[in-house]
């Protein structure tokens, strides 16, 4: 993963947050649970989607020579 995409990752810990602080402060239970879950998820998915667009910007050689 490049440096400058690192600052994506924090998008879950934000969505964590907000998503817990609005549970918290409206009169429903926090769903620590579903919350944490989701916020790994979302990592997981995140970090597989630049894995794979890091991996597509690499062009091909087609120009080498099977051996």
């Amino acid at each position: 993963m490049k440096k400058d995409q690192v600052h994506y990752l924090f998008f879950p810990v934000i969505y964590f947050i907000l998503v817990t602080g609005d549970q918290f402060f409206s009169s429903s239970d926090i769903k620590w649970g579903e919350n944490l879950s989701l916020m790994l998820l979302s990592f997981v998915v995140l970090y597989l989607v630049l894995l794979f667009i890091n991996w597509a910007e690499i062009p091909y050689d087609w120009g080498k020579k099977d051996k």
